[in-house]
């Protein structure tokens, strides 16, 4: 809390997970996202609420993911994949950033400034400092033979000025690290310490730690004009014939899961509120695994197997809990008097017309 608060520590994004773009719904969206802002806010208070949306891996994005994220609240939104041929007509005309209008119909209430990555989400080619990188460390003992601090001072600031000529600020946003990094934080950070120290003492540049909302802050000190995008940016293609829309439909099971998840959960989160909640189960368990499940890498039907199958079982998980919330409630409901509690049961298996509770002589069904 303490990093937080004197902002040496900041949030970006803060939902249950960085979700998809494209084969989630609107309604699952907002409710991972409230289920990971509302956990930041009760752990460290209202002045962790992140001010930059931060979705560097999806496959692509959506114009109402960004209405989405402007009706949030968000300052600016971040992300790194987008068309190869899209990327290099930004390059070149100094468009990777922009106003993204992401509702005709809400209009300007929909504006949110919004930057393409230039590295992807890495480190700039030759400055992976981690434990599995092989480019050169930092060595400024002089009295050693592999003494590099000129030619790494020279190779950084040329890596600075290439990414500066496709932005139209004096500020760029250059970043460290990459899945999996920073497995060995010191040596990282150590190296990237004497990086800043040696640059800044060649005065080229001026380099040092920042965070994407002081980014954001100068950018729109300078008070410039910028493009305006109304459109997705889908489909995904990172190089000729290579388009990212399998995903679209694959694993659909999970897909049709996750949806038939989506809607008990709302069913189970109106009537807990309506009951006042219950001691012994809550609509949480199916909430956290709903909020993972929006992930880029599920409900997407992008990971391997076994995890698919732990998203499932998750999902099943929190769908068994909340089903004994709506029977309680229901029950409550129905049974003012408390003189004869409903023993309510679900079918669960209607795909297959398997349902034990309705091939008896005589049964009531409650459609809510």
């Amino acid at each position: 809390k303490t990093l937080v608060n004197n902002k040496q520590l900041e949030f970006v994004n803060a939902g249950w997970c960085m979700n998809d773009e494209a084969s989630t719904d609107y309604n699952s969206i907002i409710d991972q996202m409230s289920l990971g802002l509302r956990f930041v806010n009760d752990t460290f208070g209202p002045q962790a609420r992140p001010r930059v949306a931060w979705h560097i891996d999806p496959f692509g994005h959506s114009a109402e993911q960004a209405a989405l994220f402007a009706k949030m609240g968000f300052d600016g939104f971040f992300f790194a994949r987008i068309d190869y041929q899209d990327f290099s007509y930004r390059l070149t005309k100094k468009t990777m950033e922009m106003v993204w209008r992401g509702s005709p119909s809400l209009g300007e209430e929909s504006d949110l400034f919004t930057g393409v990555l230039f590295n992807h989400y890495s480190h700039p080619p030759g400055f992976c400092f981690d434990a599995k990188c092989t480019d050169p460390p930092i060595q400024d003992d002089p009295d050693l033979f592999d003494y590099n601090v000129p030619d790494r001072v020279n190779a950084f600031v040329a890596a600075a000025m290439d990414q500066a000529q496709h932005y139209t600020t004096n500020n760029i946003m250059m970043t460290f690290g990459d899945d999996f990094n920073y497995e060995n934080a010191r040596q990282n950070f150590k190296n990237i310490d004497k990086l800043i120290k040696y640059v800044n003492q060649d005065g080229r540049v001026y380099a040092f730690y920042s965070t994407p909302s002081r980014y954001i802050d100068a950018v729109h000190a300078a008070n410039k004009t910028w493009t305006l995008k109304t459109d997705d940016f889908f489909p995904y293609a990172d190089g000729p014939y290579h388009y990212w829309t399998g995903y679209f439909t694959s694993r659909p099971a999970l897909k049709g899961y996750t949806r038939v998840c989506n809607n008990i959960l709302q069913a189970c989160k109106q009537l807990e509120a309506i009951h006042n909640g219950f001691q012994s189960v809550s609509s949480m368990s199916l909430q956290m695994a709903l909020g993972v499940d929006q992930h880029h890498d599920a409900v997407s039907g992008t990971s391997k197997q076994h995890v698919a199958y732990d998203y499932a079982k998750r999902l099943h998980i929190g769908q068994v809990e909340c089903e004994v919330l709506m029977g309680y409630a229901l029950s409550d409901l129905a049974d003012k008097d408390g003189s004869s509690p409903l023993e309510l049961q679900f079918c669960e298996y209607l795909n297959i017309s398997f349902c034990p509770s309705s091939e008896t002589d005589t049964f009531n069904v409650i459609i809510y």
